[in-house]
């Protein structure tokens, strides 16, 4: 019999499993490869660089979306990617979207319904 805390991690995992998934599609759909980003590369010193992904992003066996990347190696968790407009260099602090699924765009290039 499945306890209850079971059953609750199971629906948690389920959620989050989805949540990476429309990330993932949603990423796709509005950036696809050579974007450009800054990437956070170490959560602890909070060590950021500036450079553009080199793939479409994938899942990572649990379901973690990451990119490639210029001069790096090895994928990078989507998570720790702020994209950066092309057409203005602004950061892109606006969300559309929510959770893991949220997309980032500048204030002079996001979608009528963000701003």
């Amino acid at each position: 019999m499945t306890s209850e805390r079971t059953k609750k991690l199971m629906v948690t995992r389920g959620l989050l499993e989805q949540a990476r998934r429309h990330m993932l599609e949603a990423w796709n759909r509005a950036y696809g490869e050579r974007v450009r980003v800054e990437v956070t590369l170490a959560r602890v010193t909070g060590e950021k660089c500036v450079t553009r992904t080199r793939s479409r992003a994938w899942a990572l066996g649990d379901g973690m979306p990451v990119a490639l990347l210029e001069g790096r190696a090895g994928g990078y968790a989507l998570e720790a990617m702020r994209v950066i407009c092309e057409e203005c260099e602004d950061d892109a602090r606006i969300p559309v979207g929510f959770g893991l699924a949220r997309l980032w765009y500048c204030a002079k290039h996001a979608p009528k319904a963000a701003t």
